[in-house]
């Protein structure tokens, strides 16, 4: 019998799962979603332990079983403390979310949130409760920042020039932005000469936002899309405009669009891995894939590729793109990698320093560039487990509250490295060992042994993104060579900004605009989430 839809979905990402809910929830629209991995949600991959396993989207794993799992979205662990197989045999995961997709901008008011709230599945995101800072290296002296207040590790200089290049940003409009579409955040930074200590804070608040660290390699949009909203917003670092999830985690938003897709008549597959894209001609016909059955096909005159660009060639030819695409692609496209330390606590350590422990706190140039990286390491550090105290994701996934055991307080550390660094070894037990060295220090070898359950750290060489070289478009969410084939994700369409999930549920709303001639972006965001105008092309 043949398999005829409307769309099918490559990938069950943020992107791939929105379109196919949009899609189905408001043009009724037949949809097959495909998802290759035994787990929907790709990148928004989270795990809640359960005794002496961890659960994933109905899968039950243990120590290898988590560490393949991490393999399929291009995770790994380059270290735990126990080792992982202990804290798996004491159960030490018990209890606790452990989300790979931490760092969810303006919570309950971001992009994301709009797009759940639309479809009718919303998701609890509570932010951090406060802002703080480490100077390193002036005393390793914390400071609990007050709205309006003063940095106080900066010079009088140094905050003024700050305070003037964050109101630059501020007063920008979505016009001015487009038209950085083809600069760096560096170029634009250089052009304003900020002071030394403006550029070191700027540099870890844009890092924290995009994943990027390198400004020179990030595309300026990508910062000042955030930065000219906050406003609109009216929310910031110091009330609160960093999120997360409670169980089961980051993997709630796939969990409940899959939810509204089958509710209107759709199908989502796991295990179902797509060989082939069918073009005929310039038209797409449908695509092949391999289930345990074998080879199966199934037909639409709609494609969506919710894949990220690396892998997209792997399922669609390269002579369906330009040359100098496939080129870039292969050969100039980065990866916005991260590596981050989850730890589990018995006390709250902030609390003799005068730190509110749910502080979204920066730690800037621990590691400096002349080490081999792109640029210095700059920290961040937060406790997931108190900031998402008392929240529920949402009733129908769960009854249970927070990310963590009762009396748990949660450590992370989180920095952002380019692929070719993640992918290097000595750089990544650099970061690793640099950081558990200034935990003890700060606060005690004894606390280090009594107070972390453990210290798990995991890294991924594309975290984020992969990411297009500066000066050049992304790719659009329509083909301009193949009719019928389309892209979502959070690198997809020439008007996106920004990266994560809240670029691919933007990505979602323009990709289904395309295909259908609609105005559902409009109807999903309001005016400050939405995409970039067209950028004017000089002649």
């Amino acid at each position: 019998m043949e398999k005829q839809y409307d769309a099918i979905i490559i990938g069950s990402g943020v992107a791939g799962l929105g379109t196919a809910s949009l899609l189905s929830k408001d043009f009724n629209q037949k949809v097959l979603v495909l998802e290759k991995a035994p787990f929907i949600g790709g990148r928004l991959a989270s795990f809640v332990g359960k005794g002496n396993k961890v659960t994933i989207d109905g899968l039950e794993l243990d120590a290898n079983g988590f560490k393949r799992v991490l393999g399929m979205i291009g995770a790994w662990v380059p270290k735990c403390s126990p080792d992982l197989e202990t804290c798996f045999d004491k159960g030490l995961f018990d209890g606790t979310t452990l989300d790979t997709g931490h760092g969810l901008f303006w919570g309950n008011k971001g992009k994301i949130r709009n797009l759940m709230d639309y479809l009718g599945k919303p998701v609890d995101m509570p932010c951090n409760v406060g802002f703080a800072f480490v100077d390193y290296k002036k005393g390793n002296k914390a400071y609990q920042v007050g709205k309006g207040e003063p940095y106080g590790w900066m010079s009088q200089e140094g905050f003024k020039s700050t305070m003037k290049a964050l109101r630059d940003m501020a007063t920008m409009t979505f016009n001015d932005v487009a038209q950085t579409a083809h600069m760096s955040f560096e170029q634009w930074l250089q052009a304003r000469n900020v002071h030394k200590e403006a550029y070191d804070y700027i540099k870890v608040l844009a890092a924290s936002q995009t994943g990027q660290a390198d400004l020179n390699l990030t595309p300026a949009p990508d910062v000042l899309g955030h930065m000219c909203i906050a406003g609109d917003i009216k929310m910031n670092l110091v009330e609160g405009s960093c999120a997360t999830v409670a169980n089961p985690g980051t993997i709630s938003f796939a969990l409940l669009m899959e939810q509204l897709v089958k509710e209107n008549g759709g199908e989502v597959l796991r295990n179902s891995n797509v060989v082939e894209v069918i073009i005929e001609k310039g038209v797409v016909k449908g695509v092949t894939y391999q289930t345990a059955k074998g080879i199966e096909t199934a037909y639409a005159d709609k494609v969506i590729c919710n894949i990220p660009s690396k892998q997209m060639l792997n399922v669609i030819h390269p002579r369906y793109f330009p040359q100098e695409t496939v080129g870039s692609i292969q050969k100039e496209f980065w990866g916005a990698g991260m590596i981050t330390g989850f730890g589990n606590m018995n006390s709250d350590v902030w609390a003799a320093k005068g730190i509110e422990e749910r502080s979204f706190i920066y730690m800037p140039d621990v590691i400096g560039k002349e080490e081999g990286y792109s640029e210095c390491i700059d920290m961040v550090l937060w406790n997931l487990a108190s900031t998402a105290k008392g929240s529920n994701s949402n009733p129908s996934l769960t009854k249970e509250t927070g990310s963590a055991p009762e009396g748990k307080h949660g450590w992370i550390f989180s920095t952002a490295l380019t692929h070719e660094e993640m992918r290097n070894p000595h750089k990544v037990s650099r970061v690793i060992e640099w950081n558990e060295k200034w935990w003890k220090r700060t606060f005690g070898k004894d606390k280090w042994e009594s107070e972390m359950d453990y210290m798990l750290w995991m890294c991924s060489d594309h975290a984020f993104a992969w990411i297009q070289p500066i000066g050049s478009d992304r790719i659009d969410v329509k083909s301009k060579m193949v009719d019928g084939l389309y892209f979502a994700g959070d690198q997809y369409g020439e008007r996106l900004w920004g990266c994560g999930v809240d670029a691919a549920a933007l990505s979602a709303t323009l990709c289904v605009d395309s295909m259908m001639g609609s105005n559902t972006e409009e109807k999903v965001f309001k005016p400050y989430h939405r995409a970039m105008p067209a950028r004017v092309k000089a002649w």
